[in-house]
């Protein structure tokens, strides 16, 4: 399935990923919309967050102003 994602999104077509598997979604995301609740957290480029943070953001244990900073974007 993955490789699937990757060959239609290499070919510029837009794809929708629902999934709880942060590596798999981090493996093929672009940007990742993060829910809670039915309700939209966060917006963010793959490249800009962690795992760590995703499943925060899900959880409700951080929000995007309490997320800690990625070292390698000071």
């Amino acid at each position: 399935m993955l490789e699937t994602i990757r060959r239609v999104r290499d070919k510029g077509i837009a794809v929708v990923f629902i999934s709880h598997s942060m590596p798999h979604v981090m493996e093929v995301s672009d940007r990742i919309q993060v829910l809670r609740l039915g309700t939209r957290v966060a917006n963010i480029s793959a490249g800009d967050t962690s795992m760590e943070e995703l499943v925060g953001l899900m959880t409700g244990a951080v929000t995007r102003d309490t997320a800690p900073v990625k070292e390698d974007t000071l």
